[in-house]
């Protein structure tokens, strides 16, 4: 009994001191998962120091990658190899990978691949999984796919999902074993089961177009919804993607715009954008442009350029917000400095009216010239500030020998005249011009049959035998181009005419007729005015013959 005591005191202080050294393992453990480093360091260190291999493996990373301590890759690798030397399985593989790529120095293939067999061999299953794939390629081994289909096999029974998704691929493509579509999928299943939400899209992925299985689009979806809740960015576009289209699912623009909201409320810019469309046109979503501007500005604040496009429009329309040009300049700026044809444009637009800022046709060029090369209304902009800076015969402030229908129609309505008519079909159009020039009731406007350049430009200033009306009309165009070029008549009775030629090759005729003692100031260019006359002179002889075959056939 003697001799027993002794023996049974050295058991109990033998467990005890295991019992100990558990305990400072799993309390290093837990420090190390809670990023509490300090501790981790502390209880690592003590058991290192006593040859815990465990131990000494968590140290070795604290010190590879600065956790807890200052890199040291050296003193790093010395642990990893003392616990290696015991065999953990862990430090096995990490001295093995070392070795293949000489991460710590010394670089000697055949070292690494014994090290890697070791440790598949003792069950380490990222170890089993390496081999796979050096055998499945060829690298570093001579290729062998029975071997690694073997060794993925082994991999995948203890759970390791890469190895169950590679049993998949060699299943449903027949290497090294032979093509089974049913244990594909199951491989395939459990590998999305590791609870990593990129490898749920992964198998979604080959579930919804059927690569290697049967097509299913309802596990496709569900797996794509089970990472897209984890927050996985992929697999919430592809979700949007199949409810938006209605593709392998039932179309739900509602739910595609859930989970837009979800996707842009972790900052994405794409759906913040999206979401300022939707909310725009109301288009899976109520419409409601206060959500459109609170989505749009996310976007735009962090320098999407078609968002702060977007939010300039929502300031230069009032819609969401109140109107405000300065802001809507703003806005627009931010965007065309960085290429946006559309926000270049319209800030051009906003100088060349003096929105939110100076008016400056020179600084509207700039911009109009910028947007220009892929913005079709930029060049006709361009023309139209150049008409606006002419030297030449101007009415309205815009250049008569280079402004076409388009820009003249633009500035007469800017002016103040009322439509009559403005019809393309016509050779001119018609408007009301009490508010244009006192006492006129009618401009008429004419142009080329390309409608690209002014061929008349006529005022009627009615009278009632006022006989005095057409020399007031004469002395305040004289007050402008001077003495006219000719005249003919007596303002007391019958027809006058006054004709300025002026330099830029415009004609300015007031004429009266009589007994109508009504007035008409007319800006013509001759060579257009003539050719017009020519060709309406041809179009109406073409409908007089037509209308006369059409009567001789009757006959």
């Amino acid at each position: 009994m003697k001799l027993i005591k002794p023996l049974y005191l050295s058991a109990i202080i033998s467990l005890s001191s295991i019992s100990s050294v558990h305990a400072g393992f799993a309390e290093g453990e837990a420090a190390y998962k809670d990023d509490d480093y300090v501790t981790a360091l502390n209880e690592f260190s003590i058991l290192a120091e006593q040859g815990h291999a465990k131990a000494q493996y968590r140290l070795s990373q604290m010190y590879i990658f600065g956790k807890g301590v200052e890199k040291d890759k050296a003193k790093g690798y010395e642990l990893l190899l003392k616990a290696a030397e015991q065999g953990d399985t862990n430090s096995m593989h990490d001295v093995a990978l070392g070795y293949m790529w000489g991460l710590y120095g010394e670089k000697d293939e055949k070292k690494g691949l014994k090290l890697y067999h070791e440790a598949a061999e003792k069950g380490h299953s990222s170890s089993q999984n390496t081999l796979g794939y050096f055998y499945k390629k060829g690298q570093f081994v001579e290729k062998n796919l029975e071997k690694a289909f073997e060794w993925y096999f082994k991999s995948a029974e203890q759970g390791y999902a890469l190895s169950s998704y590679k049993l998949y691929e060699m299943y449903s493509k027949g290497e090294g074993v032979e093509k089974d579509k049913e244990q594909a999928t199951q491989w395939l299943l459990k590998s999305a089961n590791d609870g990593r939400a990129s490898r749920k899209y992964k198998v979604a992925k080959v579930f919804e177009k059927g690569e290697g299985v049967e097509q299913d689009y309802e596990l496709a979806e569900r797996l794509y919804k089970t990472a897209a809740e984890q927050g996985h960015k992929s697999s919430t576009i592809r979700l949007i993607e199949m409810y938006w289209s209605g593709e392998g699912v039932s179309k739900n623009r509602q739910e595609a715009a859930r989970w837009y909201i979800k996707l842009a409320e972790t900052g994405d810019v794409f759906s913040q954008s999206k979401l300022g469309l939707l909310y725009t046109i109301g288009l899976g979503v109520e419409k409601d442009e206060e959500e459109s501007v609170k989505w749009y500005r996310k976007a735009a604040e962090q320098g999407d350029k078609g968002s702060q496009f977007q939010l300039g429009q929502k300031y230069r329309l009032g819609h969401g917000v109140a109107q405000d040009y300065n802001q809507a300049e703003k806005w627009y700026r931010k965007a065309a400095e960085q290429g946006d044809t559309l926000a270049q444009f319209e800030l051009a637009n906003l100088y060349k009216e003096g929105l939110g800022v100076e008016k400056d046709y020179e600084q509207a060029k700039i911009w109009y010239e910028k947007a220009a090369p892929t913005h079709r209304l930029a060049k006709k902009e361009l023309d139209y500030i150049d008409c606006l800076q002419s030297d030449g015969t101007t009415l309205f402030g815009i250049g008569l020998k280079c402004a076409n229908r388009h820009m003249m129609r633009e500035q007469i309505k800017s002016a103040g005249g009322v439509v009559i008519r403005e019809n393309d079909e016509h050779w001119g159009d018609s408007y009301s011009s009490e508010n244009l020039l006192n006492g006129s009731t009618e401009l008429y406007v004419s142009y080329s049959s390309s409608n690209k350049k002014i061929a008349l430009a006529r005022y009627k200033l009615p009278s009632r035998m006022d006989t005095q009306q057409v020399v007031k009309i004469r002395n305040m165009i004289a007050s402008k181009y001077g003495e006219p070029s000719r005249s003919s008549g007596r303002p007391s009775v019958g027809e006058v005419v006054y004709m300025w030629y002026l330099p830029d090759g415009f004609n300015l005729a007031v004429a009266r007729g009589w007994p109508d003692t009504t007035t008409y100031i007319a800006y013509k260019e001759p060579e257009i005015f003539a050719a017009q006359q020519a060709e309406m002179k041809r179009q109406k002889a073409k409908r007089e013959a037509n209308e006369y075959a059409e009567q001789e056939a009757n006959f």
